[in-house]
């Protein structure tokens, strides 16, 4: 039985926007939380997630390069602008679990650009709303600062706490959050070819991400930050985890469209040029002293070290060739979640 709703808690005004699926009594309560600046689609419904504050869709971080195609006539019209081929299905261990039986519950953060502690502050009201299926213990599945946040909750909470699943969480926080100004430039040269959906001018696009870059969540993840020095201390032992890092950091690619008439024939081929990667196009102009290793190939996923996803002690952890929004629809990725699960649900 899916259910979304509220939680139906003291205050009126303290219901949240939950998807909850009731699964077998006797399997534990397995919880999802998103990253900084999302919300609950990134699980629930990723087709329609979006990033960056709400911007821009998920999708942008997925595509894979457009392929050449052969047509009979030369094209009139045609968008000269492309960033790829957008995945057809994406499917993540929410819907998984949900269909092997498992208790799932993903929330949307009423403050998702906040400081991380009104995260866990919603977090410990919601297993106290959800204490019936989490009497078999709980299982949390955290994207980015959402791995933070719920080993935050676990070093005060330990008790109703199985395990931890971190993907691309920054243990030891990100440096991109100093990166404003590059990250400025870069949509500067990107935003008008992104479809974005969103009311306003492209200066005022940028403008608001910008705002959400320097805010002070973001900020809180800055290595030795007040909060990243919170989560030093290790969970309890009987808590197992499983941290999950990505090792490829291209996040972004925009390509031109050409045509070229074949020899010999009344056909054409329409082929993509590429024109700007980030971050490989940033790289290119900055000396490697100066790149962090968020975004460098085999070191990052392109917002987070491999370093910094993996610092944590964790019982397991896992390494796998995807960027930051790869790493949750990953099949490979998937299974190695799914098998974690389902041993530590024994």
């Amino acid at each position: 039985m899916c259910l979304c709703w509220g939680a139906h808690l003291v205050k009126q005004e303290d219901k949240f926007d939950i998807s909850f699926i009731e699964g077998k009594k006797n399997l534990p309560l397995v919880i999802f939380i998103h990253g900084l600046g999302m919300d609950k689609k990134v699980w629930t419904d990723p087709g329609r997630s979006k990033i960056l504050a709400g911007r821009y869709p998920l999708s942008i971080l997925l595509q894979k390069k457009a392929s050449s195609q052969i047509l009979d006539h030369k094209p009139v019209r045609f968008k000269k602008i492309t960033t790829g081929i957008s995945p057809k299905i994406l499917t993540t261990v929410f819907h998984r679990l949900s269909d092997m039986g498992f208790n799932v519950l993903a929330w949307s953060q009423k403050r998702p650009a906040s400081l991380a502690k009104f995260a866990v502050s919603e977090l410990q009201a919601i297993v106290r709303e959800y204490s019936v299926p989490a009497r078999n213990g709980i299982i949390t599945v955290g994207h980015s600062r959402g791995g933070l946040i719920a080993k935050s909750y676990a070093l005060s909470n330990p008790d109703n706490i199985r395990a931890i699943i971190s993907i691309g969480s920054p243990f030891r926080g990100s440096s991109l959050a100093r990166w404003a100004d590059i990250i400025s430039r870069t949509l500067s040269v990107t935003t008008p070819f992104l479809n974005n959906t969103e009311k306003g001018t492209v200066k005022g696009t940028i403008k608001h991400v910008l705002d959400f870059i320097n805010s002070r969540a973001v900020k809180e993840l800055l290595p030795g930050s007040e909060f990243l020095d919170t989560l030093i201390s290790p969970v309890s032992r009987r808590i197992r985890s499983l941290s999950i890092a990505g090792s490829s950091p291209n996040l972004l690619n925009i390509y031109s469209w050409y045509i070229d008439c074949i020899d010999k024939s009344n056909k054409y081929k329409l082929r993509p040029k590429l024109l700007f990667s980030f971050p490989d196009s940033i790289r290119k102009v900055l000396p490697d002293i100066i790149v962090p290793d968020e975004l460098m190939k085999g070191r990052g996923d392109g917002l987070v070290s491999v370093n910094s996803a993996t610092s944590d002690l964790s019982y397991k952890q896992g390494i796998y060739p995807y960027n930051h929004a790869g790493l949750l629809f990953s099949r490979t990725v998937r299974k190695n979640i799914l098998d974690f699960i389902l041993q530590e649900a024994r």
